[in-house]
């Protein structure tokens, strides 16, 4: 066997140019390390008090628990807070988190709950909600504009999420949707269709007990702005002239 030959160069380095002495055996050993604070050995200590509680405070998620998640996740994700071109770039549980944004943001312009509320809500898991959020402000996506803000003591504040594509926020604005009337006072909510028959039944009731009472006949019959069949009334001049 042929003797390998060291380099005069990996001579030159630490490695092999520096004695093997009583300092070296002594960190070997473990003497030489500086022994660990009282107040590194606190703070690893409630680190480890930390991960513990976490861990016995995972809820087990029983079945029907998990149908109802499901039946959320579902809902949001099949919502029509979001135009089709930019609900074709995401999955299920992506579109259910970023339904709930689109939801918030056109109640209040901005959306600033935090990421575990946004899961609870769409019925998704946090990483779900993440990797939503980091596609959609990806510049390939550019859907909607994230400003965090933290705090030099204590725990950061919510980030806010704001929708900066023309797309999507025209489409919240139009609201595509129906609508019903309700008034003030009583709430009742009835359609255009029903109020428009209410006002009629009521005329024509009148009309029929003017005809049958000549004394109940009113002196003049005047026709109402909102009401379209006026021009087939007649007033008193005409039915008595």
């Amino acid at each position: 066997m042929t003797q390998l030959q060291v380099s005069p160069a990996l001579l030159r380095t630490r490695i092999l140019s520096r004695p093997y002495d009583e300092r070296d055996r002594y960190f070997e050993t473990g003497q030489g390390t500086k022994p660990a604070s009282k107040a590194y050995e606190k703070q690893s200590s409630a680190r480890a008090a930390e991960r513990v509680v976490a861990q016995s405070r995972r809820r087990i998620v029983t079945t029907e628990q998990r149908s109802k998640e499901i039946q959320r996740r579902r809902k949001w994700s099949s919502a029509g807070n979001m135009p089709p071109e930019i609900r074709a770039c995401y999955s299920e549980a992506e579109r259910a988190a970023l339904c709930i944004i689109a939801s918030r943001c056109s109640e209040k312009g901005f959306c600033d709950l935090c990421i575990d509320e946004i899961a609870r809500l769409a019925g998704v898991g946090r990483t779900s909600v993440q990797n939503a959020i980091r596609k959609a402000r990806a510049k390939a996506l550019a859907h909607i504009s994230v400003r965090e803000r933290p705090q030099r003591s204590g725990k950061n504040l919510t980030n806010i999420i704001k929708i900066v594509s023309l797309a999507w926020r025209g489409w919240i604005e139009r609201g595509i949707g129906f609508k019903r009337l309700s008034t003030s006072v009583t709430q009742v909510k009835t359609t255009l269709s029903e109020n428009a028959e209410t006002e009629k039944s009521a005329f024509e009731k009148e009309c029929a007990a003017s005809v049958h009472d000549p004394f109940k006949r009113p002196a003049m019959w005047q026709a109402r702005p909102a009401e379209k069949w006026s021009r087939h009334w007649r007033t008193s001049a005409t039915a008595y002239g």
